[in-house]
């Protein structure tokens, strides 16, 4: 059977919710019984938490729902056995006829939009730097795109989740935007700008800036996306053997579905 995504729009009685909570349990009867909760309904996607387990699916199987649950359990399944000292989701199943993933649930509590009122000034500084931290680990864990690093694009506040005791950093959730920045790039999310804690995020991204992955320079990067069967010498002026042989004319007179336009768009 083809997996089939739940598409219908949301009902305020939770009859879709009830659908897909039947649909994992079809496909994960060791969860029968289990006590369940629907949070908040999303616009794209359906979330069922289930005993200790998180279950998501997209409500269409195209278009940014389908874009956010793809990039989420690509993202999570790389960033497993990663090292990150904030707590991740871990995929733990995938769904066979239907389109879900399952995943582990993370502890703490949400910051929450009214942090600055439940937070001291000191409290927010060094949760400032636990975000810093993460997104530090999150940039040397994931591979790099065209000499940027990864960055997760949706760090807001019911993203963010604090202990309660604490109130550091205890885990982050929703990998589904993941955007690829250089350090001078980045700078947090909107919901920070403007407000102390946005001032907080920046000034200790700024202090560890050198920490962040180093964009490769362009011979590097141009070696690194050189086709199969293509060789050169990148460290000095002269390619090995025969330039006229194994190097093309700049810019490469190639059509795009080419091997050089593949190489084109791995170098830029």
């Amino acid at each position: 059977m083809l997996r089939q995504a739940f598409t219908r729009a949301a009902r305020k009685d939770g009859a879709e919710d009830v659908g897909f909570l039947d649909a994992v349990l079809r496909e994960r009867p060791d969860l029968q019984g289990q006590p369940h909760s629907f949070p908040s309904e999303g616009q794209k996607g359906h979330t069922v938490i289930i005993g200790e387990e998180v279950f998501k699916g997209p409500k269409q199987r195209s278009g940014a729902c389908m874009d956010d649950f793809m990039t989420e359990c690509r993202t999570l399944k790389a960033l497993d056995g990663k090292k990150i000292t904030a707590a991740v989701p871990r995929i733990t199943s995938e769904g066979r006829d239907f389109l879900f993933f399952g995943m582990t649930r993370v502890p703490g509590v949400t910051m929450g939009g009214d942090y600055s009122t439940k937070l001291s000034r000191e409290e927010q500084a060094a949760l400032a730097k636990d975000i810093v931290n993460f997104t530090i680990e999150f940039a040397r864990a994931m591979p790099p795109q065209g000499g940027k690093f990864a960055v997760h694009d949706d760090l807001y506040y019911n993203n963010i989740l604090i202990d309660p005791e604490t109130k550091r950093l205890a885990g982050v959730i929703d990998f589904g935007i993941v955007a690829y920045k250089t350090a001078d790039e980045w700078q947090p999310v909107s919901d920070f700008k403007g407000r102390p804690f946005g001032d907080m995020l920046q000034d200790e991204f700024n202090r560890r800036k050198d920490e962040f992955p180093k964009a490769p320079s362009l011979k590097e990067r141009f070696a690194a996306a050189l086709p199969d069967g293509v060789h050169g010498d990148v460290s000095g002026d002269a390619p090995a053997g025969d330039a006229s042989q194994d190097l093309p004319s700049w810019p490469p007179p190639a059509p795009v579905g080419s091997k050089w336009g593949a190489f084109l768009r791995r170098l830029f």
